[in-house]
């Protein structure tokens, strides 16, 4: 998404150098619990990293990406549950508090957007509908932004750090299960997925619900993840199968957006402290049919990009996880 705030780069974080929390490089006869800290350091570091730009504010980015390392990281832990230590799991609870008080924040980002790429060609006569519903997303901003810092300061988010870096830097466990191959183990993670996943998507089509849509689209994310973090393993069939995925999930997100932009707006502007133009049902009206344009595009480009996930990328990761890891 590019940059909404004057003076802002859309990538002004990624220069900041990353903590070292141990080795992050994954092979085959690995111990699968030293493996499930190897795949947990690199997100631990973004999300660690990446606090002094979400305090700031000015990079949308860095709080979305922010948000996807913490996600990523409850999700390795949920994945590797029984290789990884207990206590690991109450991080993810932690998690979901952080990411919630990030999306609040994220969603105004997006929203805005959003409202700005709709609208690009919209006459200069009527622009002063945009900038008035943009005025209400920065005045919501500024309270959920705050409310991150609020939290970025509390006692409860110095204790995740805390324990984010303390878990990364854990010995890995001794049990059996811990010290299989990852390589051995890496197949069962991701097959029942990606089979629960498919099952899931053959039932939908380009009618089916927004809810159920969202609801897959968390699905794809999850297994890509999965594969994402066993695929130093296997290569280019789970790259190429990552990128199917990840135009799937693309694809059914800005469809979420398209049909929720309307609504959001409409709400909007319905708020008694938003002060609107008198032309403003007009500019609405053409961004509602926009926006309802856009997602009946998306819908009809469902069933292929879901398709692309299959076949013969499924059967090459398939036939790489078959043999002998490095």
């Amino acid at each position: 998404m590019a940059s909404i705030f004057p003076g802002s780069s859309a990538r002004e974080n990624v220069a900041v150098p990353l903590p070292d929390l141990g080795p992050t490089d994954l092979y085959g006869p690995m111990a699968a619990g030293e493996a499930a800290l190897v795949v947990v350091r690199a997100p631990i570091a973004r999300f660690l990293v990446l606090e002094p730009a979400a305090r700031k504010g000015v990079d949308p980015e860095a709080i979305h990406d922010m948000r996807v390392s913490g996600r990523r990281i409850r999700t390795a832990i949920r994945v590797f549950r029984g290789v990884i230590p207990e206590w690991a799991e109450n991080l993810r609870t932690e998690l979901r508090w952080m990411g919630s008080v990030l999306g609040d924040v994220r969603d105004l980002d997006v929203q805005r957007s959003r409202l700005w790429e709709s609208g690009e060609d919209i006459e200069a006569a009527d622009r002063a509908v945009l900038h008035a519903l943009d005025d209400a997303f920065v005045a919501r901003r500024k309270p959920a932004h705050a409310a991150l810092i609020e939290s970025l300061d509390s006692t409860r988010f110095e204790r995740l750090r805390t324990e984010l870096v303390g878990f990364a830097r854990e010995p890995g466990l001794s049990s059996a299960e811990a010290q299989r191959p990852i390589a051995e183990l890496a197949p069962t993670l991701v097959t029942p997925r990606y089979r629960s996943m498919r099952r899931a998507g053959s039932s939908l089509g380009a009618d089916s619900s927004p809810a159920k849509l969202h609801a897959f689209r968390i699905r794809c994310k999850r297994v890509r993840y999965v594969i994402e973090f066993v695929a130093p393993l296997y290569g280019e069939p789970a790259e190429s199968l990552t990128r199917r995925l990840i135009r799937l999930q693309d694809l059914l997100g800005d469809l979420h957006d398209a049909e929720l932009g309307e609504l959001r707006l409409r709400e909007l502007a319905k708020n008694p402290d938003t002060e609107l133009p008198p032309n403003a049902p007009f500019v609405l009206g053409r961004l509602s049919e926009r926006s309802a344009r856009r997602a009946r595009k998306l819908r009809r480009r469902f069933p292929k990009a879901f398709i692309a996930t299959r076949g013969r990328r499924w059967k090459d990761m398939k036939r790489a996880m078959a043999e002998p890891a490095g």
